[in-house]
């Protein structure tokens, strides 16, 4: 085991990295052993029993904290995760599978590829899916907790294109990075498994959404942005400078991040706060509660700033707008 110290609030890191393969095991427990291997690293599949006792497979895998990089190498053999199973899982995870050599039919939900060389498919435990490995096959897949692409795509995670075809630009690139993670020795230095997932997740995101659904890296920055900024609305002390660390970023990027979208950081900030201050100003659920409490109870801190910030926006007092409803 290598044991990497991290110099950041992320603590340390454990590199771990770990060998299997049938070539010691007896021809009649090579598939079972198989089947125990692929279920407790990619979770649990209905795999059928082979016909043949002849099968051969090895996995490498290389554990960075919460992200994990896994080798593999096998025969013809197949599986599905019904959507049982699916629903079941304890911890959501995102596959991204780089096909080295070989052949795969992969199948997820209602999308199908059938993938050849320098092809990526990028799956889900979430949904309901099946493989059949056609051609012996040579792999590297990088498992991540599935959240930080619904963060980076909250909308489209679940609907844009997971087949990335040999073709693209983006297969190479992405590509590339899942092996340098494979084949970099990082024993000898400090590694954050966060900053190595924010890395995938926005390779991720510049290949899949740009061409899937006009979205850039930096409208997915953005969006993953507001995403959390809406979480901490609540925070009367929720500031510029707070935003940009808890996202690993600058102050100046923040600003480079909101440029294009129309109004500034802040700006966004003050706007869903009123936005959600007027909800609840016109929820008659909410009468026993004072109008300064709900601006109070949104982040604001100073009464008479609020009422006079809502009236600019909606163009009237908050007491007029819960009379008027």
């Amino acid at each position: 085991m290598d044991i990497c110290i991290g110099r950041s609030l992320n603590l340390a890191v454990f590199v771990d990295t770990t060998e299997w393969c049938t070539s010691t095991l007896p021809l009649s427990s090579r598939y079972d052993a198989w089947t125990h291997q692929l279920n407790s690293t990619f979770g649990n599949w209905c795999v059928p029993r082979q016909s043949s006792d002849e099968f051969d497979a090895k996995v490498l895998s290389k554990k960075i904290g919460s992200l994990q990089i896994v080798e593999c190498v096998c025969d013809p053999c197949g599986g599905e995760r019904t959507a049982s199973v699916a629903n079941a899982v304890d911890e959501e995870q995102l596959v991204i599978q780089l096909v080295l050599s070989g052949r795969e039919h992969m199948r997820l939900g209602s999308q199908e590829a059938r993938l050849q060389p320098g092809d990526l498919f990028v799956w889900d435990n979430t949904q309901p899916m099946m493989f059949e490995v056609t051609e012996r096959l040579h792999k590297i897949s990088a498992l991540l907790p599935l959240r930080r692409f619904k963060d980076w795509m909250p909308d489209t995670w679940r609907n844009v294109p997971r087949h990335v075809p040999s073709t693209s630009m983006h297969s190479a690139i992405i590509g590339s990075y899942i092996q340098s993670l494979r084949h970099t020795d990082m024993s000898q230095s400090a590694v954050e498994d966060s900053s190595l997932i924010e890395a995938t997740v926005a390779l991720l995101s510049s290949g899949m959404g740009a061409e899937a659904s006009g979205t850039s890296v930096r409208t997915s920055q953005l969006n993953y942005i507001k995403y959390k900024i809406r979480q901490q609305l609540h925070d009367p002390d929720l500031s510029l400078e707070q935003i940009a660390n808890q996202n690993k970023i600058s102050v100046r990027y923040l600003h480079y991040l909101f440029g294009g979208s129309g109004e500034s950081a802040w700006q966004f900030v003050v706007s869903e706060r009123l936005e959600k201050c007027k909800k609840d100003i016109l929820n008659t659920d909410m009468d026993n509660k004072s109008i300064t409490a709900i601006a109070y109870a949104w982040g604001f801190s100073d009464a008479a700033h609020f009422s006079r910030s809502f009236k600019r926006v909606f163009g009237m007092s908050p007491s007029q707008a819960r009379l008027l409803r």
